[in-house]
């Protein structure tokens, strides 16, 4: 009998196999972590089209990821993404769980391939589009941070893995991170107390200890940067040059020059691409202090060796996005400040966000930044990078090609905050209520998000502001259009006034009764959206003229903005220091009226509405009343195509 049951099981154990789908197959292969015949299995259940797709295609996307085809595995997660979208949910609020749970997932590991593809900003979109489909917050800050961080970004760095610290409690790693972001940002004090508190949970981790030590050597506190160091010697620290690094501060600190360049010498022997070193050499004498007949030695062999170029964002020689703007960031190792340029297609780029400035990251002595617009026909971009000082000049280049978008939302992600007020103690408004409605209609029609607000207090807009914020993180487009009162101080600054203001007779009252559009401008550049749209109308007169000087001061109307988030149009219904016309007997104020008949008008660019809202204002007011815009963006925006 027993002999038979054994010849019975050996017979059904091939129809058993069989009976087994190639999917089952491969999640069987995965969970034992066989990756290669996991991707077989799962190649098979896709050609025998077992459903549901997108969860055989992020499966296998996994495999792939694995095993480091990170390219591949993000075209599987785009696929499997794809197929979720055929399901026809528009609206996270009406998916069944098993959906957002697989939208969520799907998105996260797509976001995870693209940061190894150095695609750090379309990372971040992923990784907050997980975020909405309520994936594990934890991980999603803590990726961002990561982000940000591979992006030379150490303040948004910082600030999300403080976010994910809540979720991960006993993730010590935050603190290791948190504390590099904040050395590299010359937030020395910030970076001890995270390497002390990661020190006492990780005691023998050397890089706590160097990382501590450096923060140290910044505020001369040499004696503890001398035990941190040591310790991390002590410890056999894999990237033992960096200890040496530390003692070569050291010595500069302590001016004994000799012992500076024995250990930055060693430091390079160790490590021959140590270029924070290798500077360091090259300006010993100045760091030391050395005596002018010291320095007279040096003088004619040569000063400078020739920078060197470290790409930050695009990490890859070749990459794709789906942005209209990306920000060009760049290392530049000099012993001088060099002169850097950047060509687009071979066109020298130059605009007001060009930035060239020294750095604190100890790896990065300067730092290149430039937002570049991406035409939106054009399906390869080259950029060519040059860096000179007096030893010479280096280039390098990378090359962008523009791809559709494939998140599950829609291309570009839009989102509106509005803000009518009307019921003011001192000259009520008429028209500006229906302005709010009319605009939110309209720009609901356009694919904004809207968040409306009708007469707020003081304390009711600053709230609005900080929520708009940080929502517009995980948007593209922001806008904020507000329709009441507005003043400026006698400094040029300028306020939007709640209902609840009471009357100005200092120039304290200003920031006691009113709230400073700068407070608005403040959130949309922490959010770091690519678009930000600010149109208001908001010039009419002072209703808070308790005293006549208020005018006099410069109260009247709004002054030119000078500090405006990046990618910024800001859009006045009049001149600065003129105030609007409300509109009598219409529905709406006269500017509003007016940008209302263009802005749903096809294939306008923003420049052309406000150019088109401007002329029929001034046809409409006879010229009394003249709108007036501000741009720091560079792009091509169309509210609709």
């Amino acid at each position: 009998m027993k002999n038979k049951l054994y010849i019975l099981i050996i017979i059904l154990l091939p129809l058993l196999s069989f009976g087994q789908s190639s999917y089952q197959k491969g999640v069987e292969y995965y969970k034992k972590a066989d990756y290669k015949n996991a991707q077989i299995a799962f190649d098979d259940a896709l050609d025998e089209d077992i459903e549901p797709a997108y969860n055989t295609l992020t499966y296998r996307g996994l495999c792939k990821y694995y095993q480091k085809q990170y390219n591949e595995a993000y075209e599987d997660y785009n696929l499997a993404v794809k197929d979720l979208n055929k399901l026809g949910y528009t609206k996270i609020g009406e998916m069944p769980a098993n959906i957002l749970k697989a939208y969520g997932l799907t998105l996260y590991d797509r976001a995870l391939a693209q940061h190894k593809r150095g695609q750090y900003n379309e990372a971040i979109k992923d990784f907050n589009f997980a975020l909405m489909y309520k994936y594990s917050s934890g991980d999603c800050y803590y990726q961002i941070a990561n982000a940000y961080y591979a992006l030379s970004d150490f303040g948004k760095a910082a600030e999300n893995y403080t976010l994910s610290m809540p979720y991960k409690p006993t993730d010590y790693s935050l603190y290791y991170w948190r504390g590099n972001a904040y050395l590299s940002n010359g937030k020395w004090k910030q970076s001890i107390a995270d390497f002390d508190f990661y020190i006492k949970q990780k005691p023998n981790d050397p890089y706590g200890y160097h990382y501590r030590g450096f923060s140290k050597i910044m505020l001369d506190n040499i004696d503890e940067a001398i035990e941190d160091t040591q310790k991390s010697i002590d410890l056999n620290m894999k990237d033992i040059y960096l200890a040496f690094r530390n003692l070569g501060m050291i010595y500069i600190k302590l001016e004994d020059c000799e012992k500076a360049r024995e250990n930055f010498e060693y430091a390079i022997k160790l490590n021959s691409n140590d270029n924070f070193s290798k500077n360091k050499l090259e300006t010993l004498s100045v760091d030391c202090g050395e005596t002018e007949e010291e320095k007279v030695v040096v003088k004619n062999t040569p000063k400078y060796s020739k920078p060197t170029i470290s790409w930050v964002y695009p990490a890859q020689e070749t990459i794709e996005t789906s942005e209209n703007v990306v920000t060009i960031k760049a290392c530049v190792n000099s012993s001088e400040k060099p002169t850097m340029s950047l060509y687009a297609d071979g066109v020298e780029l130059t605009s007001r966000d060009f930035v060239i400035v020294p750095s604190k990251q100890p790896d990065c002595p300067y730092r290149f930044e430039k937002q570049v617009t991406i035409p939106p026909n054009a399906n390869l971009t080259s950029l060519r990078f040059v860096a000179k000082n007096s030893g010479g000049s280096v280039e390098s280049s990378r090359k962008i090609y523009k791809i559709k978008s494939q998140n599950p939302e829609a291309e570009e992600r839009r989102i509106a905050l509005l803000i009518g007020n009307a019921a003011y103690k001192h000259k009520p408004l008429n028209n500006t209520l229906n302005d709010v409605d009319d605009m939110a209609k309209k720009l609901e029609g356009l694919g904004f998000k809207v968040i409306k607000h009708k007469n707020l207090k003081a304390e009711e807009m600053s709230m609005a502001f900080i929520k708009f914020g940080r929502e517009l993180a995980s948007y593209d487009v922001g806008m904020f259009f507000y329709a009441g009162h507005g003043l400026q101080n006698g400094s040029g600054t300028n306020f939007l006034v709640p209902i609840d203001a009471e009357a100005i007779k200092t120039d304290q009252d200003f920031n006691k009764y009113c709230v400073e559009v700068d407070e608005l401008f403040g959130q949309m550049k922490k959010a770091n959206s690519k678009v930000n749209i600010i149109i208001l109308d908001a010039c009419r007169d002072n209703p808070l003229d308790a005293r006549n000087a208020t005018r006099g001061s410069g109260s009247r109307g709004l002054s030119a903005p000078t500090q405006n988030p990046q990618g910024s149009f800001i859009f006045y219904a009049a001149s600065a220091n003129q105030t609007a016309l409300e509109g009598e007997g219409s529905r709406n104020g006269i500017f509003t009226g007016e940008l209302l008949k263009f802005i749903d008008k096809p294939n306008l660019k923003l420049e052309e509405v406000v150019k088109e809202t401007s002329k029929a204002v001034k046809l409409k007011t006879n010229d009394q009343q003249k709108p007036a815009w501000y741009s720091e963006f560079d792009g091509d925006f169309y509210f609709r195509h």
